[in-house]
């Protein structure tokens, strides 16, 4: 102990010593502080991308893939239970239908071209010729013809119309990355006749904000009008989820979830919890994509 005390006593006699000792231990210190900072910096970064990228799941009723194959849709009820599994974020709910002549005086702002015409042979409607030359718009015709007579098929393009209740994300829109050419998004919690629109829509429509449509024998006002960045996506109607709920006379139904899980450390035994929740009700999915921007 005696060499210990005598060595420190020694090592501060020196002036010049003292100084080089205390720089060296500011210059340690301050290098620990420094590699710490770093440390938690880069931890603080990997958790950030862990609960922002891959972190979602998809949630359908069970055989439904858009508007395509068959199953009940789920409810309200079902997924506040999703709601309250422990690492879900959120839950944003869709209930999306299809708005045709018989429902709406909107025109689909996409032609159905080659493929759209391809589903014609199932939903047009046989014509006798001879027909006007004169077409509707985003309708288009196919012609056929047996032994007897010469029939033209018409197939008019639907409209889509989603009921959301979160419009915060660009994914809810359908894109990376939304800007809002005139107008704002409305309230998703609240049941108002108000809609957003794409701008396909728009042109097409002659829409602008303070515009109305009808839909559901109801007239609908316009309240903003979307850039989502593709025609498909531009192509689209959308109001709050209680307000479509209500317009379409689906309460309570749901046809398509997203859970938001809190890191990517969590999704695979969430997805388990999710599946356990809902059994065979609905088919349940990891995606493995990221957060998307919406710029108001």
């Amino acid at each position: 102990m005696n060499s210990i005390s005598r060595g420190l006593r020694n090592a501060f006699r020196n002036p010049t010593r003292t100084i080089s000792i205390v720089l060296i231990l500011a210059l340690s210190i301050g290098l620990i502080v420094a590699m710490l900072a770093a440390r938690q910096a880069v931890d603080n970064k990997i958790q950030n991308v862990k609960s922002s990228v891959g972190n979602t799941i998809s949630i359908s009723p069970a055989g439904v893939r858009g508007f395509e194959g068959g199953g009940s849709a789920l409810t309200d009820t079902q997924l506040a239970k999703v709601a309250k599994l422990s690492h879900v974020s959120s839950v944003t709910k869709t209930l999306s239908d299809r708005l045709t002549t018989d429902t709406s005086d909107l025109e689909s702002g996409v032609e159905p071209g080659e493929l759209g015409m391809r589903r014609a042979g199932q939903t047009g409607v046989d014509m006798p010729q001879p027909q006007s030359d004169s077409s509707s718009s985003g309708s288009s015709t196919a012609t056929g013809s047996d032994s007897s007579s010469t029939t033209q098929r018409t197939f008019t393009m639907p409209v889509e119309i989603s009921g959301v209740s979160d419009t915060t994300q660009a994914s809810t829109f359908g894109g990376s990355s939304v800007t809002w050419k005139s107008g704002e998004v409305f309230d998703a919690d609240k049941d108002e006749n108000v809609a957003v629109v794409g701008t396909k829509i728009a042109e097409k429509n002659d829409l602008t904000v303070g515009s109305t449509f009808t839909a559901y024998d109801t007239k609908i006002k316009v309240v903003g009008i979307y850039d989502a960045g593709t025609d498909f996506a531009n192509n689209g109607v959308f109001v709050s989820l209680v307000t479509l709920q209500r317009l379409s006379d689906q309460a309570d139904s749901i046809t398509s979830a997203t859970a938001v899980v809190d890191s990517l450390d969590n999704l695979s035994s969430t997805t388990t919890k999710i599946k356990s929740t809902l059994g065979s009700a609905a088919d349940v999915t990891s995606e493995p994509t990221g957060s998307s921007l919406l710029v108001e």
